[in-house]
């Protein structure tokens, strides 16, 4: 019996708290001890952890954890840190190693999420005892201070590009202020011009696949509340049906060989 020397009724994250650190100082129940797989070498095991990972998520995601994996492998290597003896204090040196090496913060919090997801699947598969990264304090934000068209500049922007082939992708990405990837996708299923609405629930993305960069379709956005119903404004409806008649006649034109 251990004392957590708490007062009875304690608020339930204080008692898991305690609990973390009393099995912290407990050698017979460190991470150094848990398991074979905490022998590994951290790096060697983010490798492992990622081709798990790689049946479970988006191409796109997979390629920013393999970046990722090109900064994280040789540091840990290198380190000889193995998962079972990972510390907060090495996560945070890895994070000061990329801020000399010129990586932006914004960068570094997207790598320390992808790292805990990592030491969390050793945990949850009981090779770990404890996640070390959740006292490893999430690298602030850059703040980004975001710039926008007024109505002169965008008057001024469709002057420019009414006759230019990419006129329509860039009227959608300035009016709804879709991303690219979102343009790309946009079907003409999504597009209701009877009730004069557009449904942004598709994606075309680059990624890059055994060497090669290769064109991926999907219906899974960024975050949940990417997939959105917009107005149809009369003008992209009167652009759009102009590009929807240019198609005709080019089908007409070409026939069998329009692709």
């Amino acid at each position: 019996w251990v004392s957590t020397h708490l007062k009875e009724g304690a608020e339930e994250h204080l008692l898991k708290q305690k609990l973390e650190e009393i099995l912290i100082l407990n050698s017979n129940y460190s991470n150094k001890n848990y398991s074979k797989m905490a022998g590994e070498n951290f790096g060697d095991y983010y490798m492992i952890w990622l081709g798990i990972k790689k049946m479970k998520i988006e191409p796109s995601t997979f390629e920013n954890y393999q970046k990722y994996g090109k900064k994280i492998f040789p540091y840990f290597k290198q380190k000889n840190v193995a998962l079972g003896a990972l510390m907060p204090i090495d996560i945070e040196s890895f994070y000061s190693y990329l801020l000399q090496k010129g990586i932006c913060k914004n960068t570094i919090r997207h790598i320390h999420v992808t790292l805990h997801q990592c030491v969390e699947y050793a945990v949850k598969n009981d090779w770990l005892v404890y996640n070390p990264i959740n006292k490893v304090e999430k690298p602030k934000e850059n703040l980004i201070k975001r710039q926008f068209y007024n109505v002169n500049e965008m008057k001024d922007l469709f002057n420019l590009i009414k006759n230019e082939e990419l006129k329509l992708p860039i009227m959608l990405s300035a009016i709804y202020g879709l991303r690219r990837s979102e343009v790309l996708g946009l079907k003409w299923s999504a597009i209701d011009f009877e009730n004069k609405k557009i449904a942004i629930e598709h994606k075309v993305i680059q990624v890059k696949i055994n060497g090669k960069y290769v064109l991926y379709k999907s219906n899974t956005l960024k975050t949940k509340s990417s997939n959105r119903e917009l107005p149809l404004t009369p003008q992209v409806d009167a652009i759009l049906r102009e590009k929807q008649q240019e198609i005709e006649q080019n089908k007409k034109m070409l026939g069998n060989e329009y692709n």
